[in-house]
């Protein structure tokens, strides 16, 4: 059984990498690299070493991995076995993120955590907390789990619930966060309870994030979809919790847009370094100022 609290590795790896990028995990059989396509492995073989090395060649820039169960769970048995060994073969100081978006009652709720945390291994999971934060408490029973909950997510459809006004002036997902946070108060959730927040949505994300204090946050939407970083400098200008930057695509398959000679490898390492690097200054000022 693991001991060391949820936040307590959270901000280790992140001083120890001197990082707040995650690294994505979202394996498109049909954008593998040529040279891991073209071997004659079997396509969950193909699958597993291209995540494996990506792993491997993004570990010093990264202090989180997030693996979308999704894209694993699509290939059946084998893909929960896969996790497993993408899950024992990342670095144990890194933070192992499941994205599996669950949210549901009683013991379904239980199982689905003992799925992600026990069976697979992760230190934190991303939950929905729309059935009701009952739904979430089998997921934070110990110090070690954390939880992000959707609050503010990247995608356009956003707008259609999680930033619809509500009658007390705020919106969707500035109660879910006023919730979050009286949720983490209660004596009985011993693990940490954090939020994601789009990267796309920063003009919304103040308002959610002047609720959430200093609660840790997953942030998508860098990269690929569009977020813009310097707009997440000034939001974070007095936040003094523990953030993590997702992207995914832009890293995964930055070999489709090299035009440098570099082989898939080197231009995966390079496209996290400069993730790595555009986060400076929010690293900077996390490493100083979290408590």
């Amino acid at each position: 059984m693991r001991s060391e609290k949820y936040t307590d590795k959270l901000a280790s790896s992140i001083r120890e990498t001197e990082s707040v990028a995650c690294i994505g995990l979202d394996p498109v059989p049909e954008r593998l690299p040529p040279s891991i396509l073209d071997n004659e492995d079997s396509l969950d073989q193909q699958i597993l070493e291209f995540c494996k090395e990506v792993v491997e060649v993004t570990t010093p820039y990264a202090a989180a991995f997030k693996i979308n169960t999704a894209f694993f769970e699509q290939l059946g048995s084998r893909g929960w076995e896969m996790m497993e060994e993408l899950v024992e073969y990342t670095p144990e100081d890194k933070i192992i993120i499941l994205d599996a978006k669950r949210g549901d009652i009683g013991n379904t709720a239980k199982s689905y955590a003992r799925a992600l945390f026990d069976a697979v291994g992760a230190d934190a999971v991303t939950v929905n907390p729309l059935m009701g934060l009952e739904t979430l408490e089998p997921f934070v029973e110990e110090e070690w789990q954390g939880i992000y909950a959707l609050a503010l997510t990247s995608n356009p459809g956003a707008d259609q619930f999680f930033k619809r006004s509500l009658s007390d002036g705020g919106t969707l997902s500035t109660a879910i966060a006023h919730a979050l946070v009286d949720f983490q108060q209660d004596p009985l959730v011993e693990g940490s309870v954090g939020l994601v927040v789009g990267a796309t949505q920063a003009e919304d994300a103040k308002a959610v994030l002047d609720i959430a204090g200093n609660a840790p946050l997953l942030i998508p939407g860098l990269g690929a979809q569009g977020g813009d970083v310097e707009s997440w400098v000034q939001l974070l200008k007095t936040y003094q919790g523990y953030p993590l930057f997702n992207s995914s695509r832009a890293i995964l398959y930055a070999h489709e847009d090299d035009d440098t000679g570099l082989n898939w490898q080197q231009a995966t390492e390079m496209a996290a370094l400069t993730f790595k690097n555009s986060l400076q200054a929010i690293t900077t000022h996390v490493i100083a100022s979290a408590t």
